[in-house]
């Protein structure tokens, strides 16, 4: 899995993975020219979308149709260090979800690829190398 990320000009930022790009930037009100989501903001529905994925495949896996299901990821920030220091997932499961389903839901939600990276921080390795100006 790799993703690569490239200054554009002022705050924004190219996103880059599987051959898809996105624009990161941030609002006018922190010097940036309009208001695409932010990096950050790529981590929090990225998280959503996790959860939404693995609910979803564990209800399909019992035969369930996940109609309805709506994940919604906030986040807050901390300081000291800069970070976002608190998530809140709100899960809204189809209605008509017997009890049984319910849990398994809530395990597979719980066993997100995203919640357990963050509940089990990775090791990071920081590699520097010089460039090429460009012409």
């Amino acid at each position: 899995m790799e993703a690569k990320a490239t200054w554009i000009k002022g705050n924004q930022v190219e996103l880059e993975t599987k051959g898809q790009a996105f624009i990161t930037d941030v609002c006018k009100e922190e010097n940036g020219d309009h208001c695409p989501p932010s990096a950050v903001d790529f981590l929090t529905a990225s998280f959503a979308g996790c959860v939404a994925y693995f609910i979803a495949k564990a209800l399909q896996n019992r035969q369930f149709e996940p109609k309805g299901l709506r994940v919604k990821v906030s986040a807050d920030y901390a300081e000291a260090p800069h970070r976002l220091g608190e998530f809140k997932v709100e899960v809204e499961l189809p209605g008509n979800l017997p009890e049984a389903l319910q849990k398994a839901a809530q395990r597979a939600a719980e066993g997100c690829t995203i919640h357990n990276t963050l509940a089990h921080p990775p090791v990071i390795h920081f590699e520097y190398h010089p460039g090429v100006v460009p012409v």
